[in-house]
């Protein structure tokens, strides 16, 4: 059996998350920090050796994921 080393990175949801939220969505200024509290989401990433190479990773994730959101849907 082969194994396989991952590091995992948790994501939640913040006030300055929320405040962003509210000023994108106008429509949103009903939903609280604890409505997004259940918004976690978790990365699963390649296990890195140096500080650098987590830097990397976490700029090329967070570069998919809000690509990956502001295209959803569209087309």
């Amino acid at each position: 059996m082969d194994t396989l080393n991952r590091s995992a990175i948790v994501v939640k949801p913040k006030q300055p998350f929320l405040d962003w939220l509210h000023v994108a969505d106008p429509t949103s200024h009903g939903i609280t920090l604890f409505d997004v509290a259940g918004e976690t989401t978790i990365y699963l990433i390649p296990e890195c050796d140096t500080n650098e190479e987590l830097e990397d990773v976490l700029e090329n994730y967070a570069r998919r994921s809000l690509t990956n959101n502001w295209t959803a849907g569209t087309g």
